[in-house]
């Protein structure tokens, strides 16, 4: 259990190259979070083994202050989709959506639904820019979502105008 240290220590510790790898996936996460700049929250538990059997890989839990039990929990299940005619790698969560709220109520957190503004999508290998852009943005005061994948302008902007957001930002 630890910081960005202890993926360093594991990869130093095992031959295994689907462990290496998966710890070199694990690196490039944490980069992302680095740059949204929430690093600080991020801790790696290499121990952690969740109780259903279609987990195949990395498995994940989320926590928060004032809470002692996970916000949500997830992982890799790249064979379950084959159950339902599929054979695709896959990567998924669930959130407790009351678990949500409670912790919002402990932290005396109030919330209030607001207006989309921005959306800022990004081509291939652009994403840390895109994040940047956000962050400057979210600064600003303004609401900001990042898209979750690369895409190209004309798919950006069918997104935004899906989801009506009131800008696009197209990082390229």
């Amino acid at each position: 259990h630890g910081h960005e240290e202890i993926l360093a220590k594991a990869k130093a510790m095992t031959e295994n190259e689907k462990s290496k790898n998966a710890l070199v996936n694990l690196e490039e996460i944490f980069a992302l979070l680095k740059v949204y700049g929430v690093e600080q929250y991020i801790s790696f538990d290499l121990g952690i083994i969740r109780d259903f059997d279609y987990y195949t890989g990395m498995v994940f839990e989320a926590y928060t202050q004032g809470l002692g039990f996970p916000l949500c929990g997830g992982g890799r299940y790249d064979k379950m989709l084959k159950t339902f005619g599929n054979d695709c790698p896959a990567t998924g969560f669930a959130l407790g959506i009351e678990r949500i709220m409670l912790a919002l109520e402990r932290q005396k957190i109030n919330y209030k639904v607001i207006d989309k503004n921005i959306y800022v999508a990004w081509s291939e290998g652009k994403l840390g820019e895109a994040i940047l852009k956000a962050k400057s943005l979210r600064a600003e005061g303004l609401t900001v979502e990042v898209g979750f994948a690369s895409q190209t302008e004309v798919e950006a902007k069918c997104y935004q105008e899906l989801k009506k957001y009131q800008t696009l930002v197209y990082v390229s």
